[in-house]
């Protein structure tokens, strides 16, 4: 309780200097507002290649900055409630604007998922990968390594991911193979390649609400006795680092495909 109450105290502000504190936190928070949402509607747009340059890494920092400012406003408006509303009712309104970005961006991606790893190629199986048609050189559109953006360059190496692994399924290999195509129809992925004899397809990748495509592959094998090992990789078009998008891409894949694989009659109508 006394912890509590420190916070309390600490976050008090003295009536003669609040006016000057909501001031600038004021500004603070219009320039956070203005910066975020005309970083999104560029986004949204499409007026930059969000591959070519790194607009999604200053989107996260200044909805980040948002955020740190929203929590410090509602922090002082917690601490001062009848102060605040008598002086500055309006900033109440500028804290929740503030906040908004950070609730979009849980909805939409998922901080959690937010990874700052030097890596923009993941897979379930990095010691026998799914292979893409073209080299990795030739599916790179972007390659500027050594260039102004070179602090965000990846290892350009096929990576595993720690909640991501190859999924063994009790169904024959071509039924899983119609499920995963399926599968990526229902995501609104672009499927750019398909050889049904070796049970692989490729795509072009995409999470909802995120103009970035990725590079897909997906494999099915024949495990024998009945079972089939399904593996799913995911690379970006350029050599920079993928804030974990490619993860991302595998996760929702094989979590759009689970429900279609349990259900048994569903397996046997795809």
């Amino acid at each position: 309780m006394k912890s509590g109450e420190n916070v309390g105290e600490f976050m008090k502000i003295d009536e003669s200097r609040l006016p000057s504190v909501l001031r600038v936190l004021s500004l603070c928070s219009q320039v956070c507002i203005f910066v975020t949402f005309s970083f999104i509607l560029i986004i949204e747009l499409e007026f930059f290649d969000a591959w070519k340059y790194p607009i999604s890494f200053f989107l996260v920092v200044v909805v980040l900055v948002s955020f740190g400012v929203g929590c410090l406003g509602a922090s002082v408006i917690f601490c001062n409630l009848s102060a605040v509303r008598s002086r500055r009712p309006d900033f109440m309104l500028l804290v929740f604007i503030c906040l908004l970005p950070m609730a979009g961006a849980q909805y939409v991606y998922g901080i959690q998922n937010l990874s700052f790893t030097a890596i923009n190629d993941v897979s379930t199986n990095v010691d026998d990968p799914p292979e893409f048609r073209l080299s990795r050189s030739e599916r790179q559109r972007y390659s500027d390594k050594g260039g102004i953006w070179s602090w965000l360059d990846a290892t350009n190496t096929i990576t595993a991911h720690k909640d991501i692994s190859s999924i063994t399924l009790l169904a024959s290999p071509d039924i899983v193979y119609q499920c995963a195509l399926v599968t990526v129809q229902r995501l609104n992925w672009r499927v750019t390649a398909r050889d049904p004899l070796r049970r692989v397809f490729e795509a072009k990748a995409v999470v909802p609400y995120i103009h970035k495509e990725t590079d897909a592959v997906i494999r099915v094998l024949d495990s024998g006795q009945g079972y089939s090992v399904i593996d799913a990789r995911s690379a970006s078009p350029n050599g920079r680092m993928d804030g974990g998008l490619n993860a991302q891409i595998i996760t929702l894949f094989l979590n759009q495909l689970k429900p279609v694989l349990v259900d048994r009659r569903v397996i046997d109508h795809c």
